[in-house]
C-alpha cells in the first residue's frame, strides 16, 4: 500500500524540475565572479560615503535607486572586502532570477488555472539561452530586479478583477502599482511594467467602464518613478546618453528584426539569423506574425490580455534597449542578452496560452502533472543545453581571485605607509583583465586609504612593488597594456642583441614568407625558446619584437606554466610597415630576469600577421 502510494507521489518529479530549473544557477555558482560593470559599481561603493549618497547617480542612462540599495547591502554583507565580493555579487544577481521564476509560476497558475502549464512557462524562462546574462552577471541582474516588478504588477492587477470587495480590487490594484514604481528603480526598462499592469485590467472582457478608468492605477507607479527621476535631472542624464542621437529609421528596422531574427530562434536553440536571411524577410516575418497575433487577441477575448501584454513586452522591450541604441554608425545590438529578458517573458506568456490546452489535461492528477511538466523543462534543457554551457565558460576567470587579494593588500599597504588611493592609482600601470577590458582601470576598485598623503610620490612605485611577492605582481600585472612604453628597437642589425628567439612550434598558424604568417583564429600562437645563461639574462634591459598589428605575448619559466599572469598585450599603433619595437624590462615588474624563458606570440586578429623572432636587448 505504501509503496504504491509513493509511486503515485509527485514528490521525485517535482524534486527533478527543480532541480533542472536551479542548474543554470549552480553553474554559475561554481566559479563566483566580478565582470565588466561590477567593477565600476565597486568603485562607487569604495568612495560613496553612504547608501543616500548613491541612490540617483546615474549608472549610464539608468537611474535605478532599487538596485543601487541591492549593490550597496551586498557590499555591506561581504564586509567590504575584494575577494569576498565575488560570490556575494553572483548570489545577489541569482536571488531576483529565482524569486522571477517563483512568481511567474504563481501567475500563470493563477490566471490560466494550470500548474502543468505554470511549470512549463518556468522552465521556457529559466532555462533559456537567450538570458543567460541576466543571472551570470551581477549589473545585468538589474534587468531581472525589473522584470520581478513587473511580473508582480501584472499578478496583482490580474488579482483586482477576481476580487470580491471594492475594498479588495483597490488594494490589488495600489499594490501594483507600488511594484510598477519599484520595476524601473531596477532598471529603467522597467517602466513597461505599469502598462503591462494597465493592459491586464483595461482588456480584460465583460468589465464595466468605471472599472477600466480604475485599472489605469497601476500606471501611477510609472509616473511617480520618472517624476522622482525628474527632481534628480534625469532629463539631463538622457540628454548625455547616446540615446539622444537616435537614427528612428535604423531603430524601426533593428527592433522589427530581432524578433524573427534572435527571439523565435533562440526559443528552440537556433543561433542568431540576422547572418543568414536577409534582413528585409526578417522584418517581414515579424510584421506578418504581429498581425496574426492581433487577429489572434481579436478572435480570442478571454487570452486577450495575454496576448496583448506579450506584444508590448517583444515591442516596448526591444524599443527601449535596441531601438534607443541605433545611431548612426552603431552596430545592430541584436546579442545583448540583457535586451532579451522582457521580450523573453512576452513569448513565454504567449506560449504559456498556446500550451494550456495541452497541459491543463494532466492538471486532474498531481503526478501526472508534475511528470508532464518536467518532460517539458527536459525538452527544454536539451535545446538549450549548448547556450547554457557558456556560464562555466565566458564568466570564469580562475585568475580573477589573485586579482582581488592583491589590490587588498595594496590597500593595506597604502594604509600603512600613508599612501593614498589616488597615489596608488597614479603610480601603478592600469589594471585591465578580460573581465574588465574597457579603457578604465580596475584599480578603481580600491578603497580609500588614507585621507592625505604621507609619502613622496616619487617612493610610491618602489615601496608598492617591493611589498608584492612575484605571484601578487602576476596577478596585478599580467595582461597590462605596455602600447605606452613601445619605441622602435633602434637596433635592426642586432648588435645590441643578447638573446635571440628560436621558434620551437606553432599552432593554428602558417607561414607566408619572412616573418609573414597567417594566423587561423585566437588559439593560434608562434612559440620561441629565447635560451640565455644567468650573465647574459642579467645583461638584458629591453625585450624587442618585430611585429605589426595587436598581439599578446605570453612568457614562462620553463614548468609549463602559461596564464594571463604572464603576459602583455603588445598593441602598438597600426602602420603600414612592421616595425620592430622595444619594452623596457623594468616595465614589467612580473617578468622574472632570473629564470629562463619561453614566449608566445599570440595575435589578436584572424588573418595575415607580421612577427619576427624575439629578442633580449642590453
Amino acid at each position: 500500500m505504501d509503496a504504491s502510494r509513493d509511486a503515485r507521489s509527485p514528490i521525485l518529479p517535482l524534486t527533478l524540475f527543480a532541480a533542472i530549473c536551479a542548474a543554470p544557477m549552480a553553474l554559475r555558482l561554481q566559479h563566483p565572479s566580478l565582470f565588466s560593470d561590477d567593477v565600476t559599481r565597486i568603485g562607487q561603493l569604495q568612495t560613496s560615503p553612504s547608501l543616500g549618497s548613491l541612490l540617483f547617480v546615474p549608472f549610464n542612462e539608468h537611474m535605478a535607486p532599487l538596485f543601487q540599495t541591492v549593490s550597496w547591502v551586498a557590499w555591506q554583507l561581504c564586509g567590504r572586502g575584494l575577494p569576498r565580493a565575488p560570490l556575494a555579487f553572483v548570489l545577489a544577481s541569482l536571488l531576483p532570477h529565482a524569486l522571477s521564476l517563483l512568481a511567474l509560476g504563481v501567475l500563470v497558475r493563477r490566471e490560466l488555472r494550470s500548474a502543468t502549464t505554470a511549470m512549463a512557462a518556468v522552465a521556457l524562462l529559466g532555462l533559456s539561452g537567450l538570458i543567460v546574462e541576466t543571472y551570470a552577471w551581477y549589473s545585468a541582474s538589474s534587468f531581472t530586479w525589473s522584470l520581478l516588478g513587473a511580473i508582480v504588477a501584472l499578478d496583482c492587477a490580474g488579482r483586482s478583477l477576481a476580487a470580491s470587495s471594492r475594498r479588495g480590487r483597490s488594494g490589488w490594484l495600489l499594490a501594483s502599482s507600488v511594484a510598477s514604481l519599484l520595476a524601473p528603480a531596477g532598471s529603467a526598462i522597467g517602466i513597461l511594467a505599469g502598462p503591462l499592469a494597465v493592459i491586464r485590467v483595461v482588456f480584460e472582457p465583460g468589465i464595466s467602464p468605471r472599472r477600466r478608468i480604475l485599472g489605469l492605477i497601476p500606471a501611477l507607479g510609472t509616473l511617480l518613478y520618472l517624476g522622482v527621476c525628474a527632481l534628480h535631472r534625469f532629463r539631463e542624464v538622457l540628454a548625455s546618453s547616446d540615446s539622444s542621437r537616435v537614427d528612428v529609421g535604423l531603430a524601426i528596422r533593428n527592433v522589427a528584426t530581432v524578433p524573427s531574427a534572435v527571439l523565435l530562434p533562440g526559443q528552440f536553440g537556433l543561433p542568431n539569423l540576422a547572418g543568414y536571411v536577409p534582413g528585409a524577410a526578417l522584418m517581414a516575418a515579424t510584421g506578418v506574425l504581429l498581425l496574426a497575433c492581433l487577429a489572434w487577441a481579436r478572435r480570442s477575448p478571454g487570452n486577450r490580455p495575454a496576448i496583448l501584454g506579450g506584444v508590448w513586452l517583444i515591442a516596448g522591450g526591444y524599443a527601449l534597449t535596441i531601438g534607443l541604441r541605433s545611431y548612426a554608425g552603431s552596430p545592430m545590438t541584436l546579442i545583448n542578452e540583457r535586451y532579451q529578458l522582457f521580450p523573453q517573458l512576452g513569448l513565454v506568456l504567449m506560449m504559456a496560452v498556446i500550451l494550456r490546452p495541452w497541459l491543463a489535461r494532466f492538471d486532474g492528477n498531481a503526478r501526472a502533472s508534475a511528470l508532464a511538466g518536467l518532460a517539458v523543462a527536459v525538452v527544454v534543457l536539451t535545446l538549450q543545453g549548448r547556450a547554457l554551457q557558456k556560464i562555466s565558460t565566458t564568466y570564469r576567470w580562475d585568475e580573477q581571485a589573485g586579482t582581488l587579494a592583491a589590490m587588498e593588500h595594496l590597500a593595506e599597504v597604502g594604509r600603512d605607509r600613508g599612501i593614498t588611493r589616488g597615489q596608488i592609482v597614479a603610480a601603478l600601470d592600469p589594471v585591465r583583465k578580460r573581465w574588465f577590458n574597457h579603457e578604465g582601470n580596475a584599480l578603481m576598485m580600491l578603497p580609500i586609504t588614507t585621507p592625505e598623503p604621507r609619502m613622496p610620490e616619487e617612493q610610491v612605485r618602489s615601496t608598492l612593488l617591493a611589498s608584492l611577492s612575484a605571484e601578487q605582481r602576476e596577478a596585478i600585472y599580467g595582461g597590462v597594456n605596455v602600447a605606452r612604453y613601445l619605441q622602435p628597437s633602434g637596433d635592426p642589425a642586432g648588435t645590441s642583441t643578447v638573446a635571440r628567439g628560436r621558434l620551437d612550434r606553432k599552432f593554428e598558424v602558417k607561414p607566408a614568407g619572412p616573418d609573414r604568417w597567417v594566423a587561423g583564429g585566437w588559439a593560434s600562437f608562434l612559440e620561441f625558446d629565447l635560451p640565455a645563461d644567468a650573465r647574459e639574462r642579467d645583461e638584458a634591459h629591453r625585450l624587442a619584437l618585430k611585429v605589426q598589428g595587436p598581439v599578446e605575448v605570453w612568457w614562462s619559466y620553463g614548468d609549463g606554466k602559461w596564464s594571463e599572469g604572464r603576459s602583455v598585450r603588445w598593441w602598438p599603433s597600426d602602420t603600414e610597415e612592421a616595425t620592430e619595437w622595444a619594452l623596457p624590462l623594468d616595465r614589467l615588474p612580473h617578468w622574472d630576469r632570473s629564470k629562463p624563458i619561453k614566449m608566445r606570440i599570440i595575435p589578436r586578429r584572424r588573418g595575415p600577421m607580421t612577427a619576427g623572432e624575439p629578442r633580449l636587448l642590453r
